[in-house]
């Protein structure tokens, strides 16, 4: 189905990971690669969940919402730190592969920093006809090899990572 399908790569990533897990002997090591399969199974729910919402062409805001802030509770299990900053109103409605490109480029980060996570906050605003969305990630983990929208603007000091995107509010990137 549609939601398998979009969430293949996270799929064979959490099964490795499970696999490591039942493989591994320290104690600590597996605790850290059970919170990396909450995080990976958190993504492939609320995948599943935006696929499902979207049938019809678009996604509630507080859907959205949902998506990130459950998302971030699990990646807080790596002991990051970790905040939401959303300032989409609740009423707003997305073009469904808006508030997918959202989503993805933001495990994209997430997926390509793993296991090393020690801050990550999400900011997602609405300016005029635009939404603009920044993702801050701490980690010494190279994030220029994950794949994000050729709209997406990647840059890093030190150790953090910022990811940011504009789209137009019909969903068209910019």
């Amino acid at each position: 189905d549609a939601s398998q399908r979009a969430s293949a790569k996270q799929n064979r990533l959490l099964h490795e990971t499970l696999s490591a897990y039942f493989d591994e002997t320290d104690k600590n090591r597996k605790k850290q690669l059970l919170a990396e399969a909450a995080v990976l199974g958190a993504y492939i729910k609320r995948k599943g969940n935006l696929i499902f919402a979207g049938d019809d062409g678009s996604v509630s805001a507080c859907e959205l919402r949902l998506c990130f802030h459950e998302s971030l509770s699990n990646v807080e299990l790596l002991n990051a730190d970790c905040y939401l900053d959303d300032a989409l109103p609740d009423e707003m409605v997305l073009p469904a592969q808006a508030a997918m490109s959202l989503y993805d480029s933001y495990e994209a980060a997430i997926e390509a920093a793993l296991p090393d996570i020690r801050f990550a906050f999400v900011r997602i605003k609405e300016e005029g006809e635009y939404i603009h969305a920044i993702y801050s990630i701490v980690s010494s983990h190279d994030l220029f090899s994950a794949v994000f929208p050729a709209e997406a603007s990647i840059s890093k000091e030190d150790d953090t990572w910022i990811i940011s995107m504009s789209m137009a509010k019909e969903g068209k990137e910019i």
